[in-house]
C-alpha cells in the first residue's frame, strides 16, 4: 500500500492475548484511501482480506493532535 498515492504510514497492534488487530493507517485523504483499497495490486496482494478476518470495524478519523518526542 506504500506505493499508492496519498499514503503516510501504517501501523499494525496486535493485542497481547492475540485476539485483536488495529491497523492504523494515515492517508492524505478519504478518496486515495477508497482508491487504494479498490486498486489492482491491493486486491492482487491481498485477495482474501475479507476471508482472514472474522469481524471489522473500520472507522474513520480525523487527526486533532500530534506530540512526538
Amino acid at each position: 500500500m506504500a506505493t499508492q498515492p496519498g499514503f503516510i504510514s501504517v501501523s499494525l497492534h496486535r493485542s497481547e492475548d492475540g485476539s485483536h488487530v488495529v491497523n492504523y493507517v494515515q492517508w492524505t485523504n478519504r478518496e486515495k484511501l477508497e482508491a487504494a483499497h479498490h486498486s489492482s495490486e491491493f486486491r492482487k496482494k491481498w485477495p482474501r482480506f475479507g476471508e482472514l478476518i472474522k469481524e471489522a470495524e473500520p472507522c474513520l478519523y480525523q487527526v486533532a493532535h500530534v506530540e512526538a518526542a
